[in-house]
This record gives structure tokens, sequence and C-alpha cells, in this order.
């Protein structure tokens, strides 16, 4: 488990460091590549620095990010993290391709553990939800079922600040509140 000053701090930092590591690149060869400091990759990745919007933009193409999401995620950085909640911008997560790939896992006995894995994977997964995947005894008390998973997700990116104990809690309110199958 990666300790908590190893996450990255914001949703551009976790994407250029899983940019680098799933490339096998180290920060000198992203700092050649982009004409900056090993030193300057490592704060971005920290998330202590932000890079310039041109340098951003130039890092996200080769991201595969859209040239508007990546406007959006940089202009989210600059602002305080109090207004970011007026902003309605997303975290950058393309929920619909999460979900189907955790859709995709074909159901097992360890299927909820081969889902968290594919989250915790996930740059733009909040470092919360990824805490509470990570506490291994919690997940497997639970053993959340594809569509708990689901909602976790979705939860996690309409909410933003949820804590490892509301996600617990979340998951035991939605067990609770059963809709009743429709009589066919």
């Amino acid at each position: 488990m990666a300790r908590y000053s190893e996450i990255p701090k914001s949703p551009l930092a976790a994407r250029l460091m899983s940019f680098r590591k799933k490339n096998h690149l180290t920060q000198a060869d992203l700092a050649v590549r982009y004409g900056v400091s090993g030193p300057a990759i490592f704060k971005f990745e920290k998330g202590f620095v932000l890079p310039s919007l041109r340098l951003w933009q130039k890092m996200a193409a080769d991201m595969d990010i859209p040239d508007k999401e990546a406007v959006l995620m940089w202009i989210k950085e600059k602002v305080p993290a109090r207004l970011n909640a007026h902003l309605k911008i997303g975290c950058g997560l393309d929920t619909g391709a999460l979900i189907d790939q955790i859709s995709a896992l074909a159901d097992s006995a360890d299927a909820y553990q081969k889902r968290g894995a594919l989250i915790m994977d996930n740059p733009d997964v909040s470092p919360s939800l990824k805490r509470f995947i990570s506490d291994s005894k919690m997940w497997d008390i639970f053993k959340p079922c594809l569509d708990e998973i689901i909602f976790l997700v979705e939860i996690d990116q309409q909410m933003h600040r949820l804590n490892v104990n509301q996600f617990r809690d979340v998951l035991i309110v939605g067990r609770s509140i059963r809709v009743p199958e429709a009589d066919e």
C-alpha cells in the first residue's frame, strides 16, 4: 500500500505520475522530453508546482487527454479549493470508461478485489476512495457487488470530498435501502 505522502495531491499530478510510470520513464526522461529540470517534474508530480498551461497542454497531448479537458483540469488546479465547487468542473475521470472496465470483469468470488484493483490503478479516483479500497479488512468485510462499486465511483465523482468513513456509510445505507423489484 502506498504511503499517504506518495499519493499525488491533485488529479493533474496523478495523471503525470501515472503516465510516467506506465511508460517506464524516469523523471529525468520527462524533463528532457519537455525541456525542464528533473526537480521540476518531481514538483509537478507531487502537486507542489503547476506546470505552465502551454507545458501542461504538451504533456496532456502525450497522455491523450483532449485539449479542452486538459485546460479545465489546469484551471481547476489554479483556482483556490474553496471555489472549485462553484466551477462545476469534473475531476477529469471518464466515469463511463472506468465503469465499462469494472463491468467487463466476470463475476467471481474475488471480483470485488479485481474491480478494486482497477479503481486503485486509475489516477483520477480520489485518494479517499483509494484509502477505503486499500483498507483490505474493510473491503473484504463489505465485498461490494458490481452495482455497489459503480455507485461508489459515481458518488466519488459527484461529492469530491468524502472521507473513508463516509464511503463505508454510503455502502451501509445503500444496502439498507432496497428498491422493490417490479412485478413481471
